[in-house]
C-alpha cells in the first residue's frame, strides 16, 4: 500500500511540475521573449548556430548578452531565448545549457540505489524527502513572499514536515513521540541561539547576492534578518534529525537488549556514543561550510581586499554569517544530544525504574 502511495505521489508531483512548466512556457511565448530548447549544430570562431525542436535554425547573437554561448559545443542541448527588439528584429541568445536529461538520469540512479540498499525503508525515506521539499516550496516560501514572518513560517512548516516524517517512518510509537519532542525542544533552542547570534553580530541578511536580487525584484517587504534566521533553522534541522534519531534509537536498542537496565546506565551509554557522533557531526559541518565557500577561501589565501587581513576576513558579513551559522549548528547539536537521550530514557525506561 505504501509503495502504491509513493508511486502515486511522485506521478502527481511530476504531472503538476510538467503542467506548471508548460504554463510558464506558454506565458513566455506571449511575451517579447520566447524561450526555446535547441541543439547546437555549428560552433565557429565568431558564430554559433542552433536548431530548435521544430527544425528552425537560428544564428546566435554573441554580441548581445550571450550567456553561456562561449561554453557550448556541437551537439550540445541548450536553452535559448528569442528576443523581439523594438524595431521588430529578432535576436537569439543562449541563456543556459540544458542539463535536465542528465539531472533526471542522476535522480533515477539515486532513487534506484536507495531502493537497492534500503528497500522499504529507503522508499519511505524518499517519500519524506519529497514531503519536506514540498513543505519548503509550497508552504514556507509562499508565506514568506506574502509578507508573513519568515521565522514563524519556517518553524510551523518545519514542525509539520518533521511530524509527518517521523510518523511515516515509525508510526504511532514511543520512538516517534521521543523523537518529536526532542526535535521540538531542540528547534526552540536553535531558534534562541540563532536569534541571539544574529542580533549581537549585527548580521543584516544582505550578505548574499540572492538577497539583493529579491529586493530588486520587488520583494523588499521581506524581513531579511528573519529570512536569514529561517535559513539557519532549515539548515540546522537536517543535522538535528540525524543526531536525535541516533540517540533515541540507541536507547531503544539498549531497552531491547536489557529490559532491566537502569535509566542512568542507559543514558550514560547513549551519551558515550553520542559524544563520538557529535564530534564527527561538528567536523562534518565545518567541511560542509568550507566546501560551500571554497572560492571564498581562495580569496582569503590570496589576501585580496576586502580579505587582506584576518580581522577584515572575520569582520566581513559574508564570512561572519557562515561562522555564526557553523557555531549555531554545532551548539544546537551539543544540546540536542543530551536532550534526546534524556527524553528517550524517560519514554522507554521510566517504568523499569518505578518497578
Amino acid at each position: 500500500m505504501k509503495k502504491i502511495f509513493l508511486i502515486s505521489f511522485f506521478l502527481i508531483f511530476n504531472l503538476f511540475w510538467t503542467i506548471n512548466c508548460q504554463a510558464e512556457e506558454n506565458n513566455n511565448q506571449n511575451q517579447e521573449i520566447k524561450k526555446i530548447n535547441a541543439t547546437v549544430i555549428f560552433v565557429g570562431e565568431n558564430s554559433v548556430r542552433i536548431k530548435d525542436n521544430q527544425g528552425n535554425h537560428y544564428e546566435v547573437d554573441q554580441s548581445f548578452e550571450t550567456g553561456s554561448s562561449e561554453k557550448v559545443e556541437k551537439g550540445m542541448n541548450v536553452k535559448a531565448e528569442l528576443i523581439t527588439m523594438q524595431d521588430g528584429s529578432i535576436r537569439c541568445v543562449i541563456s543556459d545549457i540544458n542539463r535536465l536529461e542528465k539531472i533526471w538520469i542522476f535522480i533515477i540512479i539515486f532513487v534506484f540505489s536507495v531502493f537497492c540498499f534500503l528497500r522499504k525503508q529507503g522508499l519511505i525515506a524518499l517519500l519524506n524527502l519529497a514531503i519536506t521539499f514540498l513543505f519548503v516550496i509550497f508552504f514556507i516560501i509562499p508565506l514568506v513572499i506574502k509578507g508573513y514572518n519568515p521565522l514563524i513560517s519556517t518553524i510551523i512548516g518545519t514542525s509539520l514536515a518533521m511530524t509527518v516524517m517521523f510518523f511515516t517512518l515509525y508510526g504511532k510509537t514511543k520512538k516517534t513521540l521521543a523523537i518529536s519532542f526532542s526535535a521540538l525542544i531542540s528547534l526552540i533552542i536553535s531558534t534562541i541561539f540563532s536569534w541571539l547570534f544574529i542580533k549581537f553580530t549585527y548580521l543584516t541578511g544582505f550578505a548574499s547576492d540572492e538577497a539583493t536580487y529579491l529586493v530588486t525584484a520587488g520583494y523588499g517587504h521581506i524581513d531579511m534578518k528573519g529570512l536569514l534566521l529561517a535559513a539557519f533553522l532549515i539548515g540546522i534541522m537536517g543535522t538535528l534529525d540525524d543526531i536525535i534519531i541516533n540517540q533515541v534509537s540507541i536507547i531503544e536498542s539498549l531497552k531491547k537488549i536489557n529490559p532491566k537496565m537502569k535509566s542512568w546506565e542507559a543514558y550514560r551509554e547513549a551519551m558515550k556514543i553520542g559524544r563520538d557522533h557529535m564530534s564527527s557531526m561538528i567536523n562534518t559541518l565545518i567541511f560542509a561550510y568550507a566546501g560551500a565557500a571554497f572560492p571564498l577561501l581562495i580569496l582569503f589565501y590570496l589576501k585580496n581586499p576586502p580579505f587582506d587581513s584576518v580581522n577584515s576576513i572575520l569582520n566581513n558579513e559574508i564570512v561572519a554569517t557562515e561562522i555564526v551559522r557553523m557555531i549555531v549548528g554545532s551548539m544546537s547539536l551539543l544540546f540536542a544530544t543530551p536532550i534526546s537521550s534524556y527524553l528517550a530514557v524517560k519514554f522507554f525506561l521510566t517504568k523499569n525504574k518505578q518497578r
